[in-house]
């Protein structure tokens, strides 16, 4: 576990806090820095570089019988202190940032449009809104962290127990339940983190190799919306809980180690609860070594 100089402010959770008029600086527009799209297919070639020589160590590791997933470090979870503010560091971490470039390997390199050949195709189906993606990603980061929005569910038009929303750069509902139980500070902000993900990041391109790293079947059969586990954004968010768990703030490698401590101490812990315990039935033997893959190769 991370140090513990992280702390929680709770007095955030009291009242709305609305976009300020000014943006931080660096989210200013400026044209001296913006990338072309040579250059960041120049970032994308080495990424896939990167990618293929990670993937080749990893193959000489198991031939060797080294587990590439393993540590024999003690493994420590239970980080106290604020958790949007530790996935702000991993976001504007180098190591992650790389990851971000590499998860548009795929439609970068493919067949796909550059642009919209009308407004019945999807933005996201494009090359064009990818490359700007990665463009703007500090951007991006610098307006997320910027504020927070705290309203009632009602006024988005949502139940209580919806939590939040990432509309309006990230909602935490201040009237969110769990069972009929109002959250802690500490599981609204783990609520703000979660939705703050949800504005930074996408994985809907990603979705097929999200699968590989859960079994879909456990879900259960009478559970409200079926289809919402299955969501890669939504497992992403609760991967990222887990490194939240653990204080992670940079490109730390998660392991075997510390997905069996999760499994045995979140939910003791008293970590927010909102469906963590289906989610870690979904990662089963079968699916392991594709979840910790998954989870140390996208930027979570």
């Amino acid at each position: 576990m991370e140090g513990q100089e992280n702390i929680l402010d709770t007095n955030k959770f009291k009242s709305r806090v609305e976009t300020p008029e000014v943006l931080p600086v660096e989210v200013q527009e400026d044209k001296e820095r913006i990338m072309s799209d040579y250059d960041i297919d120049v970032l994308i070639r080495k990424a896939q570089k990167d990618a293929d020589d990670q993937d080749k160590l990893n193959k000489t590791r198991k031939e060797l019988g080294i587990d590439p997933y393993s540590t024999n470090e003690e493994v420590k979870g239970n980080f106290i202190g604020d958790w949007t503010t530790l996935l702000q560091d991993r976001m504007k971490d180098q190591t992650t940032r790389n990851k971000f470039i590499a998860s548009k390997i795929g439609i970068l390199t493919s067949s796909a449009p550059y642009d919209r050949q009308n407004s019945l195709e999807k933005e996201e189906t494009t090359k064009k809104y990818h490359y700007d993606q990665i463009r703007d990603y500090d951007n991006k980061i610098a307006k997320a962290f910027s504020f927070t929005t705290y309203v009632k569910s009602g006024e988005m038009a949502h139940s209580t127990d919806s939590l939040g929303s990432s509309k309006e750069n990230g909602t935490v509902f201040i009237d969110a339940t769990i069972n009929g139980r109002p959250l802690s500070d500490e599981e609204k902000n783990a609520i703000e983190a979660h939705e703050k993900g949800h504005v930074l990041r996408e994985f809907k391109i990603n979705s097929e190799d999200f699968s590989k790293g859960f079994d879909f079947s456990v879900i259960p059969e009478d559970i409200k919306r079926p289809m919402y586990f299955r969501k890669p954004d939504e497992l992403a968010e609760r991967m990222s809980q887990l490194k939240n768990y653990f204080g992670f703030k940079g490109g730390e490698l998660f392991t075997r180690q510390h997905l069996a401590y999760a499994r045995e101490n979140y939910l003791k812990d008293g970590k927010i609860n909102n469906g963590m315990d289906i989610f870690f039935s979904m990662i089963t033997p079968k699916t392991e070594n594709d979840f910790l893959r998954i989870i140390n190769t996208y930027p979570i």
